[in-house]
């Protein structure tokens, strides 16, 4: 079975495996969460969800946060290492994901964001291309978010 890893320096790396995959050690200990993806993709990402309180530890995952905007995920600024894997609701984690579809998503973002030249030209320059670069702007610069707790009586 493929699931890709999308690290924090905009790179993707496709891995094998043939036992349970354990998510808390490719996504982190803390606790793994299911970012659901567009139905039409067949797959489901794997975040931290403590990543983005813990910002020394899971640096943000811009390109990461990106991909999964594009894929029909919440946009969200995720942080630390991004898991995508097949989905199916019913079996959970299986070996559906399209990894052709999903090397393309790859690199037409890659133009859109300027990481890698637009052979054509055409993608950096539209509308869509525009607005991921203003997003992943937006995932740069969020804040990190705080969790303030009310000590005190009841209600």
């Amino acid at each position: 079975m493929e699931y890709l890893v999308i690290d924090t320096s905009e790179q993707g790396t496709w891995m094998s495996y043939d036992r349970d995959l354990d998510l808390k050690v490719e996504v982190g200990p803390e606790s793994a969460d299911r970012v659901t993806l567009g139905a039409t993709w067949s797959a489901a990402a794997w975040v931290n969800d403590r990543g983005r309180q813990l910002p020394e530890t899971y640096p943000r995952n811009v390109f990461g946060s990106c991909l999964l905007a594009a894929m029909g995920a919440p946009r969200h600024p995720y942080a630390g290492p991004i898991l995508i894997t097949g989905w199916d609701p019913v079996d959970e984690i299986v070996d559906l994901i399209a990894v052709d579809r999903v090397e393309n998503a790859i690199d037409t973002l890659r133009y859109a964001l300027g990481i890698d030249p637009d052979p054509d030209g055409v993608i950096h320059g539209s509308k869509w291309a525009k607005a991921m670069r203003q997003y992943a702007e937006k995932v740069r610069i969020a804040p990190t978010p705080t969790l303030r707790i009310i000590s005190g009586g009841t209600r």
